[in-house]
């Protein structure tokens, strides 16, 4: 529902339909039973990516449906286009992104976010998952251009 809710603000919201297969990073592979829990597992994604289409979809219900592709070809390109150039934004976006660290972050919470890390190695790979998801979206798509909120608990 938040990934619906989203894309239902920002159709990059998308992206995170992408990652979530790098959530099986956190799945346990080592209990009984992993068939059956991963099986759930993909149900789960399923369910998920059709309710973000879903509520997508309650968009078409707007007379400006049209207008979202046109705003979606400045903001977000094809994973061919990003082929590309995989890097042609990055820098931009890592610029707005320390700008609004500065603004909504603050620096002490960004301290003790990156001190996670260091000071305790339980649920490194939760954090792992995290930090790297966040960095996808640094690569995935323009936000340079205008205020967007990045979304570090995506997944």
């Amino acid at each position: 529902m938040v990934a619906g809710g989203g894309v239902l603000t920002k159709t990059n919201a998308f992206f995170n339909i992408y990652l979530l297969p790098f959530s099986l990073l956190l799945f346990n592979w080592g209990e009984r039973s992993v068939k059956n829990r991963l099986s759930k597992l993909i149900g789960l994604f399923v369910i998920s990516v059709a309710l973000t289409y879903g509520f997508y979809s309650i968009l078409r219900l707007s007379p400006f449906f049209s207008y979202n592709s046109s705003k979606n070809a400045v903001f977000v390109y094809s994973f061919k286009e990003w082929l590309d150039h995989p890097l042609n934004f990055f820098t931009g976006n890592l610029r707005s992104f320390w700008d609004w660290v500065n603004r909504y972050l603050t620096w002490p919470l960004l301290v003790f976010a990156v001190g996670s890390f260091f000071v305790s190695k339980s649920f490194l790979r939760e954090k792992l998952v995290l930090f790297f998801g966040s960095l996808f979206h640094l690569l995935g798509s323009d936000f340079s251009e205008e205020p967007y909120i990045l979304v570090l608990f995506s997944l």
